[in-house]
């Protein structure tokens, strides 16, 4: 019987106390936010993908925080990470404000959609489990 990489890695999963294929899926996304914390936290590019995209959703930016955690214990990694996504978000708020400033203060209707993030979008769309 030939063992590969994933009988290996299966075995391990098999040990812990959970479903080993949601383990396995769990240590390849941690593999990712400490490879994105070591290697890209500094990159111009990711920045802007990351702002572009609003940010991570509420587990990712956990296990962001946690990963970071474990292996530096200082939050820095995030820090920098979140820090172009606050700026977009500094920007889009001043903004909307701008806008909102222009309105009638009796009529409430939805934000214009040209000032509208596109978190703001893909949380209109999907409702959080």
């Amino acid at each position: 019987m030939s063992h590969s990489l994933f009988t290996s890695t299966f075995r391990l999963a098999c040990s812990q106390p959970c479903c080993p294929f949601c383990w396995m899926q769990d240590e390849d996304e941690r593999r990712y936010l400490r490879s994105l914390l070591h290697e890209y936290t500094l990159a111009p590019d990711i920045h802007a993908r990351l702002s572009a995209s609003a940010d991570f959703c509420l587990r990712h930016a956990q296990m962001l925080v946690e990963t970071e955690w474990a292996m530096e214990r200082d939050g820095l990694g995030t820090a920098t990470l979140y820090e172009s996504v606050l700026r977009q978000l500094e920007a889009v708020t001043a903004l909307a404000l701008e806008t909102s400033s222009k309105r009638p203060m009796l009529r409430k209707s939805e934000p214009d959609e040209t000032i509208r993030p596109a978190y703001w979008q893909r949380y209109a769309r999907k409702k959080p489990v």
